[in-house]
């Protein structure tokens, strides 16, 4: 049986420390985001979790070519309108 992308449930949001707690952050694979500061575009490709907090590996195209990079949930914050 074929389930549309956006009929399928969302995996829970992923969870980071900040000043001790742990907090839950709406980001997850699949979502659309832009750094702190930027306006670019980015694809959540994959979270990232380790022992220093979660982790988030963004793809993007830049100069015609795939760029990626990881960022951290402080920085993130997802697109509105996309």
């Amino acid at each position: 049986m074929f389930v549309p992308a956006d009929a399928q449930p969302r995996p829970p949001a992923p969870a980071h420390w900040r000043h001790g707690e742990l907090v839950k952050t709406d980001i997850g694979r699949g979502d659309v985001v832009v750094a702190h500061g930027s306006e670019r575009l980015m694809y959540v490709y994959e979270v990232l979790d380790g022992r220093g907090g979660s982790g988030y590996l963004c793809v993007w195209f830049e100069g015609g070519r795939l760029a990626e990079s990881v960022f951290g949930g402080q920085s993130l914050r997802r697109a509105s309108g996309v």
